[in-house]
C-alpha cells in the first residue's frame, strides 16, 4: 500500500515538473512577442515562473547571459526540472 502511494507521490511530482517546464518555455516565447507577455495570460505565466527562474539570476550567470545577449536562467531551471523528472521516473520504475 506504502508503495503504491509513493508512486503516485512520484508520478505527482514528475508532472508537475513536467508542466512547469512548458510553462517556463511559453514564458520564454510570449518574452518575444510584447503584446503576449503583457497580456493577462502572459502576465500570470510570468507570475508563476519568475520566482523560480530569479534563483538563477545570480552574478555569475548573469555576466554570461550578457555575453551571449540571451538570459541562460530558463535553460538552467528546464535542465533542473528535467533532472527532477529523470529521477523520479527512474524511481518510479524501482518502486514498481
Amino acid at each position: 500500500m506504502l508503495r503504491y502511494l509513493f508512486f503516485y507521490f512520484l508520478l505527482i511530482v514528475h508532472y508537475i515538473a513536467y508542466i512547469y517546464g512548458l510553462l517556463i518555455v511559453v514564458d520564454a516565447l510570449f518574452s518575444w512577442v510584447d503584446f503576449l507577455y503583457r497580456s493577462v495570460v502572459g502576465k500570470l505565466i510570468n507570475r508563476i515562473v519568475n520566482p523560480y527562474i530569479a534563483l538563477f539570476r545570480i552574478k555569475p550567470i548573469m555576466k554570461i547571459s550578457y555575453s551571449f545577449g540571451i538570459d541562460l536562467s530558463p535553460l538552467i531551471g528546464i535542465l533542473l526540472l528535467w533532472i527532477i523528472q529523470n529521477i523520479t521516473f527512474r524511481l518510479m520504475v524501482q518502486v514498481l
